[in-house]
Order: C-alpha cells, then structure tokens, then sequence
C-alpha cells in the first residue's frame, strides 16, 4: 500500500466495532476506493489474515473448508479482499460464520455486486451485514482539514472528484483519472461480463457522461448510439453494480408509470465522468 496520510472515514466506527450477532462484515464500493485501506487502519493493532480474489493460491485455499476453518482460530481478523472473483463465496461465507466459534472477526470486500451481491444474499442470509464505501464526502474532507479547505477546493472537487488518490496527491490527479478510466474501470465489466462488443460500452459511458442530469430514455439513446435497448438497459445494469454510476428513476403516484418513464443517470465520481 502507498504511504499516503490516512483520512478517517464515516463507516470506520460502524465497522470496527464487533457485532453481538456472530456475522461477517461485507463491504461493497468501487475500485480504488480506499477499502483495504480501511480494513488495514481497523485491524492494524490487532492482527490479521488477508486472502484476495485476485490471487490463485488463494482461490484455492477458499475452495477448500479445511484449508481456510483453521485461519478463523490463528487469527482475530480475517479479511477476503475482492471477493467477486472467489466462486461460490456466498458458500464460503456462510460456513466460515457457521464454524466461528473462536470470535474472529470477517471482513469480505468486493468491487462489483454484480456476482457478489447476489451469490451472498442467497448462500449467507442472516449472516452478513453489509456496507457501501464510496469516495470521500466533503465532510470526511472537512474533518480532516477545514470547511474553508473544502470551500476553497470545491473547483478542484467538481473537476477531479473524490477519489482517494486524488485527494492525496492533487499534482497527479489528471494522470490517475485518465489511467483509471482507461484501464481499471473497464476490469470488472469484462471480467464478469462477456462483452461482445466493448466499443459499444465506451459508446455508452461518453454519452452517459455528456448528459449527466438529463433526462435519458433507452429507447432514445438506442437510436442514436445503434445499440439495441436490451443491450443498453444490460451495460446500464452493470455499470451501476460495479458502482461506477447510479440509476435514479422518475417519480410517479403510479409504480406501473414508473417503468415507462425516463431516468437520470449521475457518475458516482466527478473525476471518472469528467475523465
């Protein structure tokens, strides 16, 4: 991990704090959010196992219940670091919570609730409490500096956003955005998706990120973009579980009215829309 000043966040209160219930702490957010980070501040002193998705040894150690059982009595935190990638985790979850006699303490992050979500809420009901982590908020911002700090950034927050890295070193922020969006952004919805046509999908996010606030109907932005709405309304899908937009829908007295009518669709950070 990088050097950089930790910021405390909002969540690290709700999170370190061991629950009655014997549960594991699932923390959804995107990538490069600063979740390890926060799960490293909260274990530090205490000592901890970490297993990550991205890592085949330890993929093999997860698919094996006599190979991670033991882990929950040498250590008193347990963190499983990008856990999409790890099959059938909701499994592994709920076994580990079943077996956990010793008191450890599990932590699970994932950076799309794509597989995640889904696998968990199904395989690990009533075992889970799960969080969102997101860039940082100006409060967080404030806490650490000053509200007249925030205030007198705000052009640079409206510009770069609030990813962690941008905040911790200002003079790079133009380089990590346009290498983040260029690279990294795109690495869960290929990665979990198949994507026949990736062309199609960047297509999707620039015109996404030029109407940010307008009112957006699939089949309108099918006709202009020569993406089928089924298509489109899948992509939309899958940027909003990889937590790189979110969907707000119309509001009507009628749910069914909903359905039919347009959306609005924001980028969860400034700096990934402007980049």
């Amino acid at each position: 991990m990088l050097s950089f000043k930790y910021i405390p966040r909002q969540i690290e209160d709700v999170l370190a704090k061991k629950k009655r219930s014997n549960r594991a702490e699932v923390l959804f957010g995107p990538r490069q959010v600063g979740k390890s980070t926060l799960l490293e501040h909260i274990v530090k002193d205490q000592g901890a196992h970490y297993l990550t998705g991205d890592d085949e040894n330890d993929i093999k150690v997860l698919s094996d219940p006599s190979s991670y059982l033991p882990l929950l009595k040498d250590y008193p935190n347990l963190v499983i670091d990008e856990a999409q990638y790890i099959p059938g985790i909701g499994r592994v979850i709920k076994r580990m919570v079943d077996n956990n006699d010793s008191g450890c303490h599990i932590f699970v992050t994932g950076s799309s609730s794509l597989d995640l979500a889904g696998g968990v809420m199904e395989s690990a009901a009533g075992r889970i409490n799960s969080f969102n982590l997101w860039p940082f908020s100006l409060e967080e911002l404030a806490q650490e500096t000053s509200w007249l700090e925030v205030k007198r950034t705000i052009n640079d927050r409206m510009i770069y956003g609030c990813y962690p890295a941008v905040i911790n070193e200002p003079q790079y922020a133009r380089e990590y955005l346009i290498d983040f969006v260029g690279s990294i952004l795109y690495k869960d919805l290929f990665n979990l998706a198949e994507m026949r046509k990736p062309t199609d999908l960047r297509k999707l996010v620039t015109y996404l990120a030029y109407n940010v606030g307008s009112e957006i109907k699939y089949a309108t932005v099918s006709s202009e973009l020569g993406i089928s709405s089924k298509t489109i309304e899948r992509y939309v899908d899958l940027l909003q579980s990889c937590f790189i937009i979110k969907v707000v829908p119309s509001f009507s007295r009628n749910p069914q009215s909903e359905i039919k009518l347009g959306k609005k669709i924001y980028f969860i950070d400034n700096g990934v829309r402007n980049a």
